[in-house]
């Protein structure tokens, strides 16, 4: 019985191996975003997409760091998100925005702004939103993978997607951070250039987010006629590791009993499966790629 209660509490107390690899992912992941925006956001004076494109604009005008402008902002939403959404979302959010706004304070003292990338004859006006977007685009990525998100406009989406599905938040987001980027405009002196790099900023981390994730949900389906179906499963499940599926099937025409092998399986590995077909020359093969439904954290 001692044995069992010391089991319990190890297993409720201990994090297991999983947490500490998700804890560890987003202190990198928002020391990453709080770096990109010193080095690349910054020196070149333009605003990020939402939240953090608003405090870095009271930062420039204030002269109050973004670190405490966005742990200050995201506090009322950090409360929405424990109350109406999944709670290891909750506080690994929260654990990104505290990271986010003590290493933001810690690169500002450090002087990593006046060390970031700017050139004086301009060509880092155009390159460091693109870098910076890509970078975005790949954090953002990665958030969602591990189950949490950088606080600010996420926080709200995700809330909207719980109680209403259906909308199309992409519309929502993207009015959002228009409307901020159109303010920076009036920030930095009615200059247009802030406004261009700012939207550039963020279409280019929407893409790269987007191209990421839409590729992650791409399968491709394997429909295969074939009179050694046993042959061909054996081949697929023992040599390139991959579930298949025997369907019986008669030939509305030819009025032969055939067999139909199904396989699912991603790009990756549908080559395996394409070289397992060359040996069966017999068979008839219909491939398609269709899109999943991605497992989403259940916050949405």
């Amino acid at each position: 019985m001692g044995y069992t209660l010391v089991n319990t509490l190890f297993r409720e107390v201990l994090p297991t191996r999983q947490h500490v690899f998700k804890f560890f992912a987003v202190l990198a992941l928002s020391s990453l975003l709080s770096l990109n925006y010193a080095y690349f956001i910054f020196p070149n004076s333009f605003v990020p997409a939402g939240v953090d494109g608003i405090c870095t604009m009271v930062q420039d005008v204030s002269g109050i760091n973004i670190g405490y402008l966005s742990f200050l902002v995201n506090i009322p939403l950090l409360f929405v998100a424990y109350r109406f959404l999944n709670r290891e979302f909750a506080v690994y959010t929260t654990i990104f925005i505290v990271v986010f706004s003590v290493t933001s304070v810690l690169w500002k003292s450090l002087g990593i702004t006046a060390h970031g990338y700017y050139t004086p004859n301009g060509t880092s006006t155009i390159l460091a939103p693109i870098a910076s977007g890509v970078l975005r685009g790949l954090i953002y990525v990665f958030t969602l993978k591990i189950n949490c998100c950088g606080g600010g406009v996420d926080i709200i989406a995700s809330v909207t997607k719980k109680f209403k599905p259906h909308y199309d938040l992409m519309y929502i987001i993207f009015g959002i951070n228009t409307a901020v980027s159109l303010c920076s405009f009036f920030v930095y002196g009615l200059n247009v250039e802030p406004v261009i790099c700012s939207i550039i900023y963020f279409f280019v981390s929407s893409a790269v987010s987007g191209f990421i994730r839409s590729s992650q949900s791409e399968i491709v389906r394997f429909e295969i006629i074939t009179t050694e179906a046993e042959k061909l499963c054996d081949e697929i499940i023992n040599n390139y590791h991959q579930r298949a599926t025997v369907v019986d099937s008669h030939g509305a025409y030819s009025g032969k009993n055939n067999k139909v092998v199904i396989c699912v399986t991603d790009k990756v590995n549908a080559s395996g499966v394409e070289k397992a077909l060359l040996a069966h020359s017999e068979a008839v093969t219909f491939k398609s790629v269709v899109t999943h439904s991605e497992s989403r954290p259940d916050y949405m």
